[in-house]
């Protein structure tokens, strides 16, 4: 899913992971969201502490492009 060279997935946090796609638009972004969403899906992995007893997932996209020059964080 995350596959291209400069593509990053990590742990970011207690439960969270994040995908981080250089050079990836929004609709670039959301359509990989929904191919994890139904990756996930289609498993059903067992999670006996999850009402639905299975494992889920919840998606969230953010994109920027930054402009030529730009600084991507001003100190």
């Amino acid at each position: 899913m995350v596959a291209r060279s400069g593509d990053l997935a990590a742990r970011f946090g207690g439960e969270e992971l994040t995908a981080v796609l250089p050079n990836t638009d929004a609709a670039g972004a959301l359509h990989l969201g929904h191919v994890i969403c139904e990756a996930m899906r289609v498993r059903m992995l067992p999670h006996c502490s999850n009402s639905l007893g299975i494992v889920t997932v919840s998606v969230g996209c953010a994109t920027m492009m930054a402009a030529f020059g730009q600084l991507a964080f001003n100190t």
